[in-house]
């Protein structure tokens, strides 16, 4: 298979989804296609690697859908972030309120968490940046 066929291929199953139990593989790729905006024959022959060479129309919108779907992803990402800070700031206050000296540490730990300044970042292969010898 082609290189731009394997990324159609894998748009494809970013774009589906995970398949549900009682969802054919048929209605999984018509979900793709019809969120790509393309004929379910072409996402078909895609998936299984009937087509090599995909036409432009296709591939654009193919990664135009992936590229959608990866950001309603990271979108819902930062909001269970922020809900996530937000319980970890009201539990640090309350902590702090019933015996600051008793749960030192727990708070120290919590605001530590909660102070995140940014996520890794993502390295050409798709790995996460390991972090440097002095934690950031």
């Amino acid at each position: 298979m082609s290189a731009i066929a394997t990324e159609m291929r894998e748009c494809i199953c970013a774009i589906a989804g995970e398949r549900g139990w009682t969802e054919t593989r048929q209605a999984w790729l018509a979900r793709a296609a019809r969120k790509a905006g393309i004929s379910f024959r072409a996402a078909k022959a895609i998936f299984y690697g009937e087509v090599t060479d995909p036409k432009a129309s296709v591939v654009e919108g193919l990664r135009a859908a992936a590229a959608q779907k990866t950001k309603s992803i990271e979108k819902a990402a930062q909001h269970e972030f922020a809900d996530i800070a937000g319980r970890l700031d009201r539990l640090e206050a309350t902590l702090n309120q019933i015996d600051p000296d008793l749960f030192r540490e727990a708070v120290a730990a919590i605001g530590a968490a909660t102070r995140i300044e940014e996520r890794p970042k993502a390295t050409a292969s798709g790995g996460a940046r390991p972090l440097d010898q002095t934690g950031g």
